[in-house]
């Protein structure tokens, strides 16, 4: 009974990030103020729709108290992960490879990181236009989370095989295959085989 109260007041607080309310941006206008508490019945009116009326009001100033400590509460938590980095053009940095999709069988396998590469642009302290050499087939553009900067200090020695050879290639290429040699089932249901 009481969710599209809860939905109002959900789209009528004022959004973080876009600094206006979700129904505004939806519909070009923000909701008009209901002041129905304060309006004077007229003569056949129920006088305890004023009651109810008063109830929603409340109703809705409580679920916007709760949804704009619930962005906080989730803010603070979010903001703890989050290491501020101040990277300029021309800085080695590391990319992560959490959405770049690569040849090897399993992803645990695979590099955690790209590169290094190097900042070609800064679009703002959370973007930044990278250089990876060797890479095709990738926009070159990523979130501050995925990037770490590079340090030849107290690290292991980088992988001597190219990145473009661990990139998956979309291409036309065919194989011919000798002989299935096996196959299962996998816990997703999907075939799997084994071939030579």
């Amino acid at each position: 009974m009481w969710l599209p109260v809860a939905e109002f007041a959900y789209n009528d607080s004022v959004h973080s990030v876009t600094s206006i309310t979700p129904f505004r941006a939806y519909h070009g206008i923000d909701p008009t103020s209901p002041d129905w508490p304060e309006m004077p019945l007229g003569e056949g009116e129920a006088p305890m729709g004023k009651g109810l009326a008063a109830r929603v009001l409340q109703l809705q100033a409580e679920c916007k108290r709760k949804i704009i400590a619930s962005n906080t509460y989730q803010k603070k938590y979010a903001d703890r992960r989050r290491l501020p980095l101040d990277l300029n053009k021309g800085d080695k940095v590391l990319v992560s490879n959490r959405h770049i999709h690569s040849t090897r069988p399993k992803k645990k396998l695979d590099w955690k990181f790209l590169g290094p590469g190097t900042i070609v642009e800064k679009y703002s302290p959370l973007v930044y236009k990278v250089d990876l050499p060797g890479v095709k087939g990738i926009y070159p553009v990523f979130h501050v989370s995925l990037l770490e900067p590079y340090t030849t200090k107290g690290t292991l020695p980088h992988k001597e095989e190219p990145i473009v050879d661990t990139l998956r290639e979309y291409s036309d290429d065919m194989y011919e295959v000798e002989k299935v040699l096996e196959r299962r089932q996998n816990s997703a249901g999907v075939w799997e085989y084994l071939i030579k």
